[in-house]
């Protein structure tokens, strides 16, 4: 592999497996996320499924170009394992928020990141459809979401590979209608998680699926974040400019 030397597997997961690298010209370590063997695929189609979605990450993230994105420093669609490189994490919000419990503020802050990334992907056309604490990572004491394998584009039908009858993300974070037809989800999807995430954060617990722990919440967020995670897309907001002046007048409450 031209560039890269890959040290260690530290993180693997359904649709790929990350190692620790090494740039071999500056010694700097960097992520390298590999597609899983296709010898732990259970068919072809299967196999294909999960080739044309992590070569749809790496589309999505090298042309998305923000501050709080994942940035793909290099990658590879050639040979059966495709792969690409990235700058290696410090840590996940979800590792943080299996720690300490931090205040209101700090969860604030980490939130805003998160919607000023989804914010620019949006106005680009892409919908993440799996945002989660997992997939939000500290890189040189910044916030960025990674982890687009199941976005989708808007601006482009010819990559449709969901399935109408199945769901695309992660039950605890995923929105109701990505139960029904996943591939005809909009950004209110992506704000119904953010809403879950951000209960995740103030209350420090993970709400399951359905439950949403409102009376766990400060009170001055509560209708913040029964907007967000509305049933119906059109009860939420609708732009996440609307989510951030939201935030910003909650967060200012006395």
């Amino acid at each position: 592999m031209p560039g890269y030397r890959k040290l260690r597997e530290i993180a693997s997961g359904g649709q790929g497996n990350v190692h620790l690298g090494e740039d071999v010209d500056s010694g700097d370590k960097v992520a390298l996320k590999y597609l899983t063997p296709i010898g732990k695929k259970s068919n072809s189609a299967e196999v294909q499924e999960e080739r044309v979605r992590f070569l749809r990450e790496v589309r999505e993230q090298s042309r998305l170009s923000h501050p709080n994105i994942i940035p793909v420093l290099a990658f590879s669609g050639r040979g059966q394992r495709p792969w690409y490189a990235m700058p290696l994490a410090q840590a996940s919000l979800e590792d943080c928020l299996q720690g300490e419990k931090r205040d209101v503020s700090w969860s604030l802050s980490v939130l805003h990141k998160i919607v000023d990334a989804m914010e620019y992907a949006h106005n680009e056309g892409v919908i993440h459809r799996d945002l989660k604490p997992s997939n939000v990572l500290l890189i040189d004491g910044d916030w960025k979401v990674s982890d687009f394998g199941f976005c989708r584009n808007l601006n482009s039908d010819s990559d449709q590979i969901t399935k109408p009858a199945s769901i695309v993300g992660t039950a605890f974070y995923a929105a109701p209608e990505q139960y029904d037809d996943a591939h005809a989800v909009g950004p209110t999807a992506d704000v119904y998680a953010i809403g879950r995430i951000l209960i995740h954060c103030l209350t420090w617990n993970r709400p399951p699926p359905g439950v949403h722990r409102l009376n766990e919440l400060p009170p001055n967020f509560k209708d913040v974040v029964v907007r967000c995670v509305a049933e119906y897309p059109n009860q939420r907001f609708q732009e996440l400019s609307e989510l951030r002046a939201a935030l910003d007048i909650a967060s200012s409450a006395p």
